[in-house]
């Protein structure tokens, strides 16, 4: 059975990806678990409806959102796996953090260890390395784009505000 999105249908398959229950909402967009039916795999995958994204300012943020992330190859940066697209919505598979945001564990764990937020520190000033040294900047750091693989590890994510910065100045 297909989902509705702001007027539009999301497919129950998209490619070799099968669309599962949302994990997560946005302004532009709905995430939804992506399994991909060769290898039973579990991604996440960022469904944005070709009509947020119809003005030529809106479709070249998303198209720089996704240069971007493209260049991001980082053990702490939430990893772009496939771009696909049908005639209502893009599909940005990604990699599938399974135990969330960072936000959440810190409601539910009421507070963090000095243990705990040294390592998500170092993580998170890694990542942020990393991107600075690629010409870039995220510019929506907060604890909601933050988010928490398998293991626990800090993973960078949501680029959508992200630009290129030359010379110490960032790009629009």
């Amino acid at each position: 059975m297909d989902d509705i999105i702001e007027n539009g249908i999301i497919p129950s398959k998209i490619g070799r990806y099968s669309l599962r229950g949302t994990i997560g909402t946005g302004s532009f967009s709905v995430v939804k678990l992506a399994v991909d039916e060769n290898t039973n795999e579990s991604f996440a995958c960022k469904i944005i409806p070709r009509t947020r994204i119809a003005k030529p300012r809106q479709q070249a943020r998303f198209e720089l959102e996704i240069r971007i992330l493209q260049q991001m190859k980082h053990p702490n940066i939430v990893q772009l796996i496939d771009i696909l697209k049908d005639n209502s919505n893009y599909y940005v598979i990604m990699e599938f953090c399974s135990n969330g945001e960072l936000f959440q564990y810190i409601v539910d764990h009421r507070f963090l260890s000095e243990n705990e937020a040294k390592s998500f520190l170092k993580q998170l000033i890694s990542s942020l390395l990393y991107v600075h040294s690629n010409g870039a900047v995220h510019r929506d750091l907060k604890p909601e784009n933050l988010l928490l693989d398998d293991f626990g590890q800090l993973k960078l994510s949501d680029f959508g505000f992200s630009r290129f910065a030359n010379n110490n100045i960032v790009t629009t």
